[in-house]
């Protein structure tokens, strides 16, 4: 019965994490954050994170696959240096 217990736990946590991507509520604890997951790491609007984006000395992003991508020390970095 353990075995099934793991699993249904396992496939739980899968669910949970798929489900958090989509919603877009990542932790904000990796080095790589996704808008959702910079603007809860800023306490800001989605609004104010493309006006960073748009600013002469803007926040610091890297656009993958259509996807805006932060990393927490190239931010840390920009915010300090404001």
């Amino acid at each position: 019965m353990a075995g099934v217990e793991e699993r249904v736990k396992g496939y739980f946590k899968e669910c949970m994490e798929a489900n958090e991507e989509v919603m877009g509520m990542r932790e904000v604890s990796g080095p790589y954050l996704d808008s959702n997951g910079i603007c809860k790491y800023l306490n800001k609007s989605i609004a104010t994170l493309y006006r960073f984006l748009r600013m002469r000395n803007g926040i610091p992003a890297h656009r993958i696959r259509g996807r805006w991508l932060f990393i927490r020390e190239e931010v840390d970095e920009w915010i300090k240096n404001r």
